[in-house]
């Protein structure tokens, strides 16, 4: 189990919950630029890309023990926390991030577990 947070384009974002969609693998693709410049912001705050192919780029958040991890897909930025030791700080550590990503680059958040969104 994981607790898990969801970036994507606001306007889809927006209908989907709206339309209680359910199913997010049909969102919009992010533009290459933005994608880009998310991918060189997670690098500002510290992450290390783990692995990257062309469909996804995984970042690794620099404390190591917190297993937080943040996958870029063309269509989601998904920030994931296993329930570990010291998962609440890793939580809160992950949802400042999310937040900061979705206000600089203008993008829709959903937090399922808390029920949070951001459009």
């Amino acid at each position: 189990m994981s607790y898990d947070i969801g970036l994507y384009d606001k306007t889809f974002l927006k209908k989907a919950i709206d339309d209680d969609l359910g199913d997010y693998t049909v969102a919009p693709a992010l533009s290459t630029t933005t994608l880009a410049s998310i991918k060189d912001r997670l690098s500002s705050l510290g992450y290390a890309i783990e692995s990257e192919n062309p469909n996804c780029t995984e970042f690794i958040h620099p404390n190591a023990a917190w297993a937080l991890q943040v996958a870029v897909f063309k269509t989601e930025i998904a920030f994931s926390v296993p329930y570990w030791d010291d998962a609440d700080n890793a939580i809160a550590q992950a949802k400042i991030h999310a937040r900061l990503l979705a206000q600089e680059f203008d993008l829709g958040l959903t937090d399922q577990q808390d029920g949070e969104t951001i459009y």
